[in-house]
């Protein structure tokens, strides 16, 4: 999104920091912005609501279909009410998929379980974040990139998921 704004890391610092130490950073006054790549509504924006006065800022038309033909996001509206304190609906955009990001050495058994075992506990994923429920199997539709773990590719396989060419690794060898 940075790029597509035009600008650059150079333009300002950056932080690398989780959702809850957004929240504590920009609360302290350490941070002017906190960007949020989270499943409505997200526990480290409802932190800093709790105890300071926040807003939401849309992102603005031009820049959401920049993101779109640059990087393959979709838009996504926050809607009003999402967060008790929300009463304007928020133009944002998503990458619309859930995933788990491993290291491509990690063991394919162990990548596999770790896909199975999110996979057969669906129900509680779902109830963990109400922006957790277009996640299942069929989530894979439209997948480019990053490509699938080796681990994971065989657990879709098993279960019959259909599994796009984009999401497979180059050096992986189809059964």
């Amino acid at each position: 999104m940075i790029q597509s704004a035009g600008m650059s890391y150079n333009d300002f610092t950056v932080q690398y920091l989780s959702n809850e130490e957004q929240a504590t950073a920009m609360q302290d006054g350490n941070i002017d912005v906190a960007s949020y790549y989270s499943a409505v509504p997200t526990g480290g924006v409802e932190q800093l609501a709790a105890e300071n006065d926040i807003r939401l800022i849309s992102l603005d038309e031009e820049l959401i279909n920049k993101c779109i033909s640059d990087w393959g996001f979709k838009k996504h509206v926050i809607e009003a009410g999402s967060y008790s304190w929300q009463t304007e609906d928020v133009d944002s955009i998503v990458a619309d998929f859930h995933a788990i990001f491993v290291n491509q050495d990690m063991d394919a058994d162990l990548a596999y379980r770790i896909t199975k075992t999110c996979m057969d506990h669906i129900q509680e994923l779902w109830n963990s974040n109400p922006g957790m429920d277009k996640v299942d199997n069929t989530c894979l539709d439209g997948w480019t990139t990053p490509a699938l773990h080796p681990g994971a590719i065989r657990y879709y396989e098993e279960i019959g998921a259909k599994i796009p060419e984009g999401a497979y690794p180059p050096e992986y060898k189809k059964n």
